[in-house]
């Protein structure tokens, strides 16, 4: 079949309920470092080239994780550290991974009013780095003291209050494997829940539409076009996902969200029940 990402070319729908910007997508380090290198080069090799002052000092930032070692499916900050590792305007002199329920770590979140974990703070020179002063701000707080706390943390994520760990789901995929030409359920939606709304399940099952089960989950919640999936958990705080979501699908008893436009997709093939056929939507563009 085509390839999953030349299929999830267009989602209009969902394009425009997504919830959630990458963490890792707003501090945009290497194409700002890049534009000011193309810069500095146009100056010194331009007609009446002036010659650029040296780069300053890179900032010495100092990088502390707080992360549960407990078994468990939270976000990993590990991409957004790499990350800032890779700033040419920032020098990573060092860098600390603390359990929370440290003595160290406890009196950081005590400290900072730390309210989910995992967390991230930076220490250090933060205010001479002109990439996070400017993009810090939708990351987290500035402290006083000058550290940087990182609190947009996606789901899943620990509470400190609580104890409890938020976001976890399951989604559960209807599939119809003996029709030709009709999108793999798992593939497609997993990029769907991962790249519109930010969602990594901590569990997943695919069942045959025409199984037992399957054939249950058809009448169960009057599915007339698959593949479909269905998501149950901590929804709620994926911050405007249910409100959103009704755009697509259907919130049914039990809290179950129900994706229902697989129409919405563009480029693909689907199984109309109601047709008894396969559909092709059209692609993007076309």
């Amino acid at each position: 079949m085509t390839d999953v990402k030349k299929i999830f070319t267009a989602i209009g729908l969902i394009a425009a309920a997504a919830l959630l910007v990458s963490l890792y997508g707003i501090i945009t380090i290497q194409e700002t470092a890049g534009k000011l290198n193309e810069r500095n080069i146009l100056l010194s090799t331009g007609q009446n080239a002036v010659p650029t002052p040296p780069a300053p000092l890179p900032a010495e930032i100092r990088i502390t994780l707080i992360n549960s070692a407990q078994k468990e499916s939270l976000v990993s900050l590990l991409p957004l550290v790499g990350q800032l590792r890779q700033i040419p305007e920032i020098k990573i002199t060092a860098e600390k991974s603390l359990d929370m329920n440290s003595d160290e770590a406890r009196e950081l979140i005590e400290k900072y009013r730390i309210e989910k974990i995992p967390a991230l703070l930076l220490e250090g020179e933060t205010g001479k780095a002109a990439v996070l002063s400017q993009n810090w701000p939708a990351l987290g707080s500035s402290e006083a003291d000058g550290t940087l706390v990182l609190r947009n943390i996606p789901p899943p994520y620990r509470e400190t209050a609580t104890g409890r760990v938020r976001g976890m789901l399951k989604a559960v995929f209807v599939s119809v494997p003996d029709q030709n030409g009709v999108f793999d359920a798992r593939a497609v939606f997993t990029e769907i829940l991962q790249n519109a709304f930010g969602i990594n399940p901590a569990e997943e099952e695919t069942i045959r539409y025409d199984s037992t089960e399957g054939r249950a989950l058809v009448e169960k919640y009057r599915l007339e076009k698959l593949p479909a999936f269905m998501l149950s958990g901590d929804l709620n705080v994926y911050a405007g996902f249910p409100e959103n979501w009704l755009q697509i699908g259907s919130l049914e008893d039990g809290n179950i969200f129900v994706f229902r436009r697989p129409d919405a997709i563009s480029g693909i093939g689907y199984w109309d029940l109601n047709k008894n056929e396969v559909v092709e939507t059209a692609r993007a563009g076309s």
